[in-house]
């Protein structure tokens, strides 16, 4: 709300001239446009993430407010393992006067961040006539972590006495 105090001219046929003060209230009741743009938000190494509103925003204007000025608010703004890939969120935008617009928004989560394969060393792994043998991956698992779960561990069986390989595969 703006209130303006200003004089208001008033003239006769003959030319003459009478004034009075008014008082005018604007009112704005009109909330901003909304224009958004979706966002990626990458887990950390607790496996969660919160996005921040502001990002989404790409160009949003209102009638009174300056664009700087309008606030915005995510919901949901906090995200774990249990929410990787595109996430529906709604987007708030409220301008000076306490109008606000929605819309939906698209968050994108991500875990980049990969396991910690950790191996126990010198297991002992019997040979068969042909020289290959299989060691069981949880003989050789020595409590690998991943910021979500660890999805897949296994172990490559032995061809040969050579070399042994261990794989931790996370989400």
């Amino acid at each position: 709300t703006l209130s303006l105090r200003d004089a208001l001219p008033i003239y006769d046929e003959s030319g003459n001239l009478g004034s009075t003060r008014v008082l005018v209230n604007v009112i704005d009741t009109i909330g901003p446009v909304l224009r958004t743009q979706n966002i990626i938000v990458h887990l950390d190494q607790n496996g969660t993430a919160t996005a921040n509103p502001n990002l989404y925003n790409s160009g949003s204007s209102d009638n009174c407010t300056p664009a700087n000025l309008i606030s915005f608010q995510i919901s949901p703004a906090n995200y774990s393992c249990a929410n990787l890939g595109n996430n529906v969120a709604t987007l708030e935008g409220t301008d000076l006067s306490g109008n606000s617009s929605f819309t939906s928004v698209t968050t994108i989560v991500l875990d980049t961040i990969r396991p910690d394969a950790r191996a126990r060393h010198l297991q002992v792994v019997y040979l068969d006539s042909l020289g290959s043998g299989q060691l069981n991956h949880n003989l050789v698992d020595s409590f690998s972590t991943d910021n979500c779960y660890i999805d897949t561990l296994y172990s490559v069986p032995l061809s040969g006495w050579s070399s042994f390989t261990s794989h931790v595969h996370g989400c």
